[in-house]
């Protein structure tokens, strides 16, 4: 692929040839500021599926946004479990994170990162910090530095922070050619009882006519029995095929056996992609064993089903296997998917996700199947105002309100352990913000009817006459 290391499909062969040295910073280098932001952001979890991103495009300057997240009991009950909250610049840039655990009562400080930009908007620092009571301390420091062409061309990370000194770290160099194409990477481990990098690995790369990566080569600094010094050995590679768009379609994996001075085919994948050059199909094979993926795609791109299969032989014989269902809307946003897993003879519901979207915010709702139907377990929601998550939160945490099953299915009871004989009105709107239903609470617990109501996502307000006393999310199956 073009821009070995710096694009995803690329850097599969450069963090294999790198393993050893790199671990997971080899992926953090390739693509520093893209990685820090789904790290942080959590917003994929599987590449090309979820579409609702909690990290958006700012419409503000020095705005925030504000994601909160709570589990939610077997009554429906939910309560706080995390908040992060994003800060960015003028420029819509992301300059800090902070994430928040609940004590039962009242945010916490957990951890917060940093970044700084050049003039060029390119991430050169990204520091983390844990709080430990109300101090920050340090976690783990990055930088990075560019050529005149903007690659990335030096990325050190430090970690393990000791009150006076860094006692881990990471340096990784990387020289290009005239097409912007890394050439070679070298790799350096940080040495705190001298202050000093030491070498530790390097990768060499080579492309075809096209720019394609085919041959990653990496190797270990060590000592040779042969030549008797420390020098550069050889110690695994990577092949690359590439089809006429430019898509990787095969990566095999090869170890150096010193003893046979030979290479040893390690393990390799294949891949297949229709005519969108989306792929379609991916076929691994380690140790003697083969697992298979495949994805279905609608007319519009979007992904709509997929595969995966453990120990595959064909497709009536393989081990364990899941398969993923996905509905969107009609502006292609994720809106549901639905997990399943093989049990032998049929597929079994596992798990279950639904997103709903507004104009100021998005929410995630997480299912598990007990079964017989579905019970929500954990939901999110992700506000481009802070204070209007802060508001909600707080009414639903101090009121005693609580409204079971949620999701419903005929009934729910709404249950209020604070009530004082005060005429309470409950009020249920769509999600279009229209009223479709209004209840007087009269006692603790009152029953709601679900009646005309269609399947779907609903808000609802709980309020007297001169105060709202709560509101929240109502999902009716």
């Amino acid at each position: 692929m073009k821009k070995a290391i710096l694009t995803l499909t690329a850097v599969v062969c450069a963090f294999y040839v790198n393993a050893q040295q790199l671990k997971q910073n080899h992926l953090t280098n390739a693509l520093p500021a893209q990685k820090e932001l789904i790290n942080h952001t959590q917003q994929k979890t599987e590449t090309n599926i979820d579409k609702s991103s909690f990290l958006k495009s700012k419409t503000n300057s020095n705005s925030a946004d504000t994601m909160i997240c709570q589990s939610v009991d077997s009554n429906g009950i939910a309560t706080n479990s995390y908040m992060g909250i994003e800060n960015y610049d003028s420029n819509e840039t992301l300059i800090q994170t902070e994430a928040y655990g609940w004590d039962g009562s009242d945010w916490y400080s957990m951890n917060k990162s940093t970044y700084t930009y050049d003039a060029n908007n390119r991430l050169i620092e990204n520091a983390t910090y844990d709080a430990n009571g109300t101090q920050w301390t340090k976690s783990s420091y990055a930088s990075y530095g560019y050529d005149n062409n903007g690659n990335t061309i030096t990325s050190i990370s430090y970690s393990n922070w000791d009150g006076t000194k860094w006692l881990d770290g990471f340096k990784v160099s990387y020289s290009f050619d005239s097409n912007n194409l890394v050439l070679e990477d070298y790799v350096y481990t940080w040495n705190s009882a001298n202050s000093s990098w030491s070498s530790n690995g390097k990768g060499e790369f080579q492309y075809d006519a096209n720019n394609y990566l085919i041959e990653s080569i990496g190797y270990s600094w060590g000592y040779s029995s042969t030549t008797f010094t420390y020098t550069w050995i050889q110690s695994r590679k990577c092949i690359e095929t590439n089809d006429a768009n430019g898509n990787a379609t095969g990566y095999t994996f090869y170890s150096w056996d010193k003893t046979a001075n030979a290479w040893n085919f390690s393990s390799s994948v294949q891949y297949t992609f229709n005519s969108n050059n989306q792929q379609t199909s991916s076929l691994e094979y380690s140790n003697g064993t083969y697992n298979y993926s495949q994805t279905i795609y609608d007319n519009n791109g979007n992904i709509i089903e997929s595969y995966y299969y453990q120990d595959w032989v064909n497709a009536s014989s393989f081990g364990q296997a899941s398969h993923s269902i996905y509905s969107y809307d009609i502006d292609g946003n994720l809106i549901e998917s639905i997990g399943t897993i093989w049990n032998g003879s049929s597929w079994d519901s596992s798990s279950k996700t639904i997103i709903a979207y507004s104009s100021n915010m998005i929410e995630k709702f997480y299912y598990s199947w007990d079964g017989t139907q579905w019970e929500l377990n954990y939901q999110c929601t992700n506000y481009d105002n802070p204070n209007v998550s802060t508001e909600i939160t707080e009414a639903k945490e101090n009121t005693g309100f609580s409204i079971y099953p949620n999701p419903m299915n005929g009934e729910a009871t709404m249950h209020f352990s604070n009530y004082n004989n005060e005429t309470i009105t409950f009020m249920l709107y769509d999600s279009q913000g229209k009223q479709v239903k209004e209840i007087k609470i009269n006692d603790g617990n009152t029953v709601l009817s679900r009646k005309n109501l269609n399947s779907g996502l609903y808000f609802y307000q709980v309020k007297s006459k001169e105060n709202v006393f709560s509101s929240g999310k109502l999902l009716i199956n």
